[in-house]
Order: C-alpha cells, then structure tokens, then sequence
C-alpha cells in the first residue's frame, strides 16, 4: 500500500462548501497603538471584513474575539422563552 503524504491547508482544503481547517496557530504582535491585525489566513477563513464590528468576550486567560451579531440576526432568538421566573437585580445580594 502506497502511503500519501497529507493535503496542506487540511483534511477540507480545496473542497467547495467545506470549511477549511487552519493546520497552523495564526499569531499576531500587539502595536504600541494596542492594535492586533487579523492575519489574512484568519480573515479569509472566517469571511471578515474591513469595518466590520466585533465583540470581546473574557475566556479564562484569554478572549473570544467574534463579530457582534446585526439586530435582525437576534430577530426570534428568545422565542419560547418563559416570562416569569427570571432572576432581576431585585433578587441579587
């Protein structure tokens, strides 16, 4: 049996309508300006565009950057959701 060397950029690459797995941590310096630039394998992984809005989430020692979601994205995201019986700042010590 012949033995195949693997496929760069991952078991997906080159597959229309597969994501593509990114094989390698992506890396980035933080400027003297507190700025961090997406590296472009990210960018086009992830469809990220220039002046699109992100959020920052604390994860343990780190942070989950993802774009914030559009208002009508939200659009129906409660749906079936119980009124009654949700905490409130009145029940917080």
């Amino acid at each position: 049996m012949r033995h195949r060397p693997p496929q760069q950029g991952g078991p997906h690459a080159g597959r229309p309508g597969k994501p593509r797995i990114l094989t390698r941590s992506a890396t980035a310096k933080l400027s003297s300006k507190f700025q961090i630039s997406i590296p472009k394998a990210v960018r086009e992984e992830r469809h990220w565009e220039a002046g699109q809005t992100f959020v920052f989430i604390p994860k343990g020692h780190g942070v989950l950057v993802m774009p914030a979601p559009e208002l009508d994205q939200l659009a129906g995201i409660a749906r079936g959701a119980r009124k009654d019986g949700y905490r409130d700042r009145k029940d917080r010590f």
